[in-house]
């Protein structure tokens, strides 16, 4: 189903790792096309705000082949104001922006790699997103996929996202970001 778990309480500067696979393909209207979840943070205001399912917040993408995508979810308006510099380029208050953070659309698209690649159906992948102050990291099997600054808030609540399609996590660990070790060095 398309929904979505909310921790309890609100985080800064931290390093999330979190184990993902898929498990089957996707139901309804997502039948047929890539894989699509993701890990929300920095979320902030009400639950349901978006569109009647999530809260405002950015995005780790977990989309087949494209991993660690970036997307800010909020609308126009809010009375939280979400912003971003990816690449040299500032974004605020975007609805589900794709340019320049996405490697290319992804509605009825079949997957691209993603360097490194994402590991097939049913094999975990370790995913981490690294916030620190106004900066935010994401990492896929150890190696960085995506940077952004100047990020507008710089804490929030986590949301674990399902889009339509069976996905499973395992070994969800949250740490400050100043005593994390660097990505793919955690112990298993």
């Amino acid at each position: 189903e398309t929904g979505g778990l909310t921790s309890e309480r609100s985080f800064r500067d931290y390093r999330l790792t979190a184990e993902y696979r898929w498990v089957g393909t996707g139901v309804g209207k997502r039948k047929g096309m890539a894989a699509d979840a993701g890990i929300l943070y920095h979320s902030q205001g009400e639950d349901f705000a978006w569109h009647g399912l999530w809260m405002r917040s950015f995005e780790c993408n977990i989309l087949e082949g494209r991993v660690g995508d970036f997307i800010i979810v909020s609308t126009r308006g809010s009375p939280v104001r979400y912003a971003a510099e990816v690449g040299g380029k500032a974004f605020v208050d975007e609805c589900n922006v794709s340019n320049d953070f996405r490697r290319q659309d992804w509605e009825n698209v079949e997957p691209q790699p993603t360097v490194p690649p994402e590991r097939p159906s049913g094999e975990w992948n370790t995913l981490e997103i690294v916030c620190r102050g106004d900066t935010a990291e994401h990492y896929l099997n150890g190696v960085r996929v995506f940077s952004a600054r100047r990020l507008t808030p710089c804490e929030g609540r986590l949301q674990i996202q399902s889009e339509g399609h069976p996905i499973e996590f395992r070994r969800i660990d949250i740490r400050r970001a100043e005593s994390a070790v660097q990505p793919g060095g955690l112990d298993k």
